[in-house]
């Protein structure tokens, strides 16, 4: 065996110059060896920095286990460090080692760049750590062949999906690999190091996967394996066939390694959707041979075992909040942004603008950011809800599968009164979906009813005098949407039924009937209109159906949901109506109500998305499409609800980068009340941050980091029973919880709120409209009910403090 070191350091300033003799010399050394050492490529600090980055996401996807001064803590599973975002964590490390080195080599800055995470060698568990030279051929060597060919471009295409030119397949199949050092390693005995067979790069006959130089066939010459030492900011260049092995150390300080393949491209070979997509999933590369499911090899992606009714993953995706925000030349490495010649296009700048802003549409996150979009370090111990983790569980359907399959099938859900079961209400599904709270089955029961879209939401009816005969556990009812009826259900028998019909088909529309419902304190449910041209009024016992007050106008989406205050009434929130619906169900009467100048609010628009209620006589409205929070205080002192509006010059009410042109569009569409009722927390939909209301004083507040997945993130949610809020995905990652701020007596804030989400499994990440809505059962558990998923998500909240 033979060891190569560090260079001297007359040969440093030489290297990093990017002048043809060098790069000469490096070309010379790969096609000779197939492998070349490039020294101090990265400065001491720039290594540094890069070690604290990775150690602060191993501290944060192990939940806080990893301790960086404990190597007992560090884990031996190595995939944990080429999932998980990993692949994105280095990025600013391989742009500098593309500009100073790879550049020169190849003489050309158009470039791509693999997405892989990194190699953390430690000191083994067992006492089989060091290799001799004796026994360095009984090492499991592995060469990248499949790196020769671009997968994504097996037959490369240009732009307008003509094949390309050979030469200019040969040129972007131009392929390099390289080890970045971020930790010096020992030049004594036997330590860690890169250990590879100079030359083994030629013998192409060599199959995919690993092996040993055993399995090379007789009456070759084999040079003996070399061990490469490399000190902190080295960078190893290697030929993709070059066989190769990494020995772990024996102390206890690690071996941090980082690795990336770069290709040449061709001017004509962008395509930019594959690349974009698995930016969005966080996805590594699929560069490397255990990715590749040969005989001696195991795929590394896989699925998270998920089994029925149990917790997701020991650990967590980094990038949970937002996808990495990268710098413009990073974004084009990883082929986020496509290069352009200055022959091509005439003004390159102009050009440049535009493909920025296609791709902030797609969903690319650059830099710079004024504000985080990490989640940053957990509260302190003495916040309330930082001694336990909430637990995200999948329950999922094995014996019948198929009630979990298709698009639309439920349209949000109810808890029955007795607490037995939660209910997903039928949208396009034909049948109601059944979870049993104790042991979490999932099912479908009922008779079958055909039609998209037929109920919207639910409403509990918990039992009462006049119903307990016929219904002992209460009874759920579901609000028609496209099906002109109330759909029932008896938990105490699990029959369905439906009624109203003869009444309900003459609304004034046929779809879209109507957007919430409110049980009044007489027993009755009134119907908030959307399409519908009138409140409908049903009694869920008697079944009597009626409409009552004034017939509407045949305008569509007029009011989405209804809130039922302190003072008997209920009230819908305008939606595309100028007012807002006042219901009074002790006389039956229906009346609009004008904001407090006399002035109506604008007429369509989509404004305002629902609300939830403070305090007992403050509604607040979610703004949508409006530039402000609607307001509908019922206790103002005079009788009258107070009907305004806060926040319009605020400017914290935006949407999205993603909408571009910015719009203002579907900021928020839910909410949640804090445990003591003072703030409200609403969930963005395609806003970038969480919005937080103080219910006395209607300050506004954006808090914790950005949120930057783009569209359709969250809507409603709720507060659990340790007081964090969480938010119903739809797009997003995962469930969002809010830790909420805490304040002193003296109401000054000591600890801020944080955001961050849990994470529910890799394979939801992507899937659009997961939910639609969720339920708070009756365990103290939350329920995302599936509009898309094939699994209902359920959301444990740890226990209040002192009681996990």
């Amino acid at each position: 065996m033979t060891t190569t070191t560090h260079a001297d350091d007359d040969e440093k300033d030489a290297s990093l110059k990017g002048c043809s003799p060098a790069a000469q010399e490096w070309r010379s050394r790969l096609e000779d060896d197939g492998f070349c050492v490039i020294p101090s490529v990265l400065s001491d600090e720039e290594c540094r920095q890069s070690m604290d980055q990775i150690w602060s996401f191993a501290k944060d996807t192990s939940y806080g286990a990893m301790d960086r001064q404990d190597p007992s803590t560090w884990p031996c599973d190595q995939k944990m460090f080429q999932s998980r975002g990993a692949g994105w964590l280095l990025h600013t490390v391989r742009e500098s080692v593309a500009d100073r080195v790879i550049q020169p080599l190849l003489g050309t800055s158009r470039l791509l760049c693999s997405r892989e995470g990194f190699v953390f060698h430690h000191r083994p568990s067992t006492s089989t750590q060091h290799h001799d030279t004796a026994n360095d051929q009984e090492i499991s060597f592995q060469r990248c062949t499949e790196l020769l060919v671009d997968n994504r471009q097996q037959h490369p295409k240009d732009e307008n999906q003509n094949p390309l030119e050979e030469s200019e397949v040969a040129q972007s199949r131009t392929i390099v690999r390289s080890l970045v050092c971020l930790e010096n390693q020992m030049i004594e005995g036997t330590d860690g190091c890169f250990i590879c067979y100079p030359g083994s790069h030629r013998h192409n006959h060599h199959q995919p996967g690993q092996a040993t130089m055993h399995e090379i066939p007789e009456g070759q010459d084999h040079p003996k394996p070399r061990r490469v030492l490399l000190r902190k900011g080295d960078v190893l260049l290697f030929d993709p066939g070059l066989l190769h092995a990494q020995v772990s150390p024996s102390r206890a300080t690690p071996l941090v390694l980082a690795y990336s393949t770069f290709q040449i491209i061709s001017s004509k070979a962008f395509q930019p959707a594959p690349p974009t997509y698995a930016y969005k999933l966080r996805h590594t590369s699929d560069c490397r041979p255990w990715n590749f499911p040969t005989p001696n090899t195991t795929p590394w992606k896989a699925k998270d075992t998920t089994v029925q009714n149990t917790t997701i993953s020991p650990f967590r995706p980094y990038y949970r909040t937002s996808p990495p925000v990268l710098t413009i030349r990073g974004a084009q490495l990883h082929g986020l942004l496509p290069y352009h010649d200055e022959e091509e296009e005439g003004n390159v700048v102009t050009s440049l603008d535009n493909e920025i802003r296609r791709a902030i549409i797609r969903g690319v996150r650059l830099s710079p950011e004024s504000l985080p979009t990490l989640p940053g370090p957990p509260p302190s111990p003495n916040s309330p809800a930082s001694s336990c983790h909430g637990m995200v569980q999948r329950i999922e359907a094995p014996d019948n599968p198929d009630i979990v399959m298709g698009q639309d099938k439920y349209l949000g859900g109810m808890s029955s009164p007795c607490g037995t079961y939660v209910y997903g209400v039928p949208g396009t599904a034909r049948r109601v979906l059944r979870i049993r709270v104790a042991d979490g089955t999932m099912d479908t029961f009922g008779p079958a009813f055909e039609g998209k879209f037929k109920w919207l939401r639910g409403v509990e009816i918990p039992p009462n005098s006049d119903s307990t005969k016929i219904y002992p556990s209460g009874c759920c009812v579901a609000l028609p949407c496209n099906h002109p009826s109330v759909l029932k259900i008896n938990p105490a028998t699990d029959e369905v039924s439906t009624f109203g019909t003869d009444v309900i088909q003459n609304c004034g529309a046929s779809r879209w009937l109507y957007h919430g419902g409110v049980l009044a304190d007489n027993g009755f449910v009134y119907a908030i209109p959307a399409n519908a041209n009138r409140v409908l009024k049903f009694h869920p016992a008697t079944e009597q159906v009626s409409f009552i007050g004034p017939t509407f106008d045949s305008g569509n989406c007029k009011w989405f949901g209804g809130i039922l205050a302190s003072n008997g009434c209920i009230y819908g929130i305008p939606h595309n109506e100028t007012g807002v619906l006042q219901i009074d169900p002790r006389t039956d009467n229906v009346s609009v109500l004008l904001q407090d100048d006399g002035s109506a609010l604008p007429s369509g628009q989509w404004k305002w998305h629902g609300g939830l209620l403070a305090n007992g006589s403050k509604i607040i409205g979610f703004p949508n499409n409006a530039d402000e929070v609607l307001i509908i205080d019922c206790n103002k002192g005079d009788g009258k609800p107070s009907v305004y509006t806060v926040g319009k010059d605020s400017g914290i009410l935006r949407s999205g980068r993603h909408r571009i042109p910015q719009d203002g569009r579907y900021k928020y569409l839910g909410g949640a009340l804090t445990l003591d009722g003072r703030f409200a927390y609403l969930f963005p939909c395609d806003a970038e941050q969480v919005l937080r209301i103080d219910c006395h004083t209607d300050e506004l507040a954006l808090v914790g980091c950005l949120l930057l997945d783009g569209e359709n993130k969250f809507q409603n949610g709720f507060v659990g029973r340790d007081g964090c809020l969480y938010g119903i995905p739809q797009r997003a990652t995962g469930v969002l919880r809010v830790i909420p701020a805490q304040f002193d007596e003296a109401g000054n804030e000591v600890e801020k709120d944080h955001v961050d989400i849990l994470d529910y499994g890799e394979d939801l990440v992507g899937v659009k409209d997961l939910f639609e809505g969720g339920v708070l059962g009756q365990d103290g558990c939350i329920y995302c009910i599936p509009l898309r998923a094939r699994v209902c998500v359920k959301v444990v909240p740890p226990l209040p403090a002192g009681a996990c």
